[in-house]
């Protein structure tokens, strides 16, 4: 492992996490354990060994952990461990810092639902009165919200017991947490399709800075 070696905090934090792709790892696994593949698939450009060096240089430093999956999934998957998780806040910070050159895709970005869903753990405003559980469904993969009137949490998953289910394709949803289009007139073009107290999905809308 390379080292500044400065007696400093913001050299020893990037002795570990100042390599290349760490950051988006750790960013990508903020909301569940993740697959080798999945990790794959979801950092275009990355290579299978240097993902593999970057996995193993994490795990030995503390900051993520194999895990086995329980059923139905099974197989073994990387978690952030807690060490790994003191990084969310400056992920999140990140993410405010970066969001202001957030315009429009240049030609060859990638966009992820993912780190769509990522966002709003940082956007998230407390709201007097919010409180519920959401199911979103976007194209292939599904997250589960839990909100109360001061947090969020967001994760990986179905939620079979939501209050609200939202489900759509993906554009749809970036058009939506974007706030380029509101939800009244994406739910009204049939691009979205939602089940549920519509005053808990528009609390959460307002919340995060989009349109109801």
């Amino acid at each position: 492992m390379k080292s500044y070696h400065q007696f400093c905090g913001v050299a020893k934090a990037l002795d570990l996490i100042g390599e290349r792709w760490t950051l988006l790892l750790i960013r990508d696994l903020l909301l569940g354990p993740r697959r080798y593949r999945d990790l794959l698939d979801g950092l275009p450009g990355i290579t299978t060994n240097l993902l593999a060096a970057r996995l193993r240089t994490m795990t030995d430093q503390g900051l993520i952990a194999k895990i086995k999956l329980p059923p139905p999934a099974g197989g073994e998957a990387y978690q952030l461990t807690p060490l790994g998780r003191q990084l969310e806040p400056a992920i999140l910070a990140l993410g405010a810092f970066g969001a202001q050159w957030l315009t429009t895709p240049a030609t060859g970005d990638c966009l992820n639902p993912r780190w769509a869903m990522t966002s709003l753990k940082r956007r998230f405003q407390p709201r007097p009165g919010l409180a519920g559980s959401l199911a979103f469904h976007i194209g292939e993969l599904s997250f589960q919200v839990v909100l109360t009137e001061s947090s969020i949490d967001i994760r990986d998953g179905d939620l079979l017991t939501a209050e609200v289910s939202v489900s759509g394709p993906p554009m749809a949803w970036l058009t939506l947490l974007s706030a380029r289009e509101s939800f009244t007139n994406l739910t009204r073009a049939k691009q979205l399709h939602h089940t549920g107290p519509i005053a808990l999905m528009k609390g959460f809308l307002l919340a995060i800075g989009a349109r109801p």
